[in-house]
This record gives C-alpha cells, structure tokens and sequence, in this order.
C-alpha cells in the first residue's frame, strides 16, 4: 500500500489510570492552504477528531487510532511494550491527553 504523503504523524502522549501511552496520530491537512503549503491543524481537538474519524470509519467510535505506540506502566515507570504498530485506545479509558512539541513545515 503506497504512503499518503499528505498526512502527517502528530506525537501525543496519553495518560490512563494505569498506563502512559506515547504514539502518534495520523492527521490529514485541512483543504486550507497557507503561503502555498497545504495547512495541518494544530488544536488538540482537531487531531483528535481526526483520530477518531479514522476509527468511525472501521465501525469503532469509541476509540483513537496510534501507530508506532509505547505503553509504559504508571506505577513503575517501566515500559511494557514499545514500537506497537497500530494500537486502538479507548477514549473512555483516558484521564489525560498531552500534545509533544511538533514542528509544522
């Protein structure tokens, strides 16, 4: 399957009652163009809207897609699985949801 170089991979890191997740989501750019350049959104709400029309489309609303995720347990700290290539969280398992530094080109 060919890559869609119009989508771009956001960082987030995810935090549950027992795990921190690290991962990205996949986010196409709006139909907007800025100088020239397709635009990406950066609110948190719109990635994750998008990540979870991702997962509407697959019948699964109630989760957002990571690809290239890591789970790290809360209480230890150590990590319990790393370079996971598709991984679906339950949004109702999620306390908190923190944006990583991105940088828009």
């Amino acid at each position: 399957m060919p890559k869609n170089d119009d989508t771009k991979k956001i960082p987030i890191h995810i935090i549950t009652s027992s795990y921190q997740i690290i991962g990205f989501v996949k986010v196409p750019p709006s139909k907007q163009w800025l100088l020239g350049k397709k635009f990406f959104s950066k609110r948190l709400s719109d990635i994750l809207f998008y990540a979870s029309e991702r997962m509407l489309k697959k019948g699964e609303q109630d989760f957002i897609n990571l690809t290239n995720a890591e789970i790290i347990d809360i209480s230890t700290g150590r990590v319990i699985r790393s370079a996971i290539p598709y991984l679906a969280v339950n949004k109702s398992a999620i306390q908190a949801i923190i944006p990583m530094n991105v940088a828009y080109d």
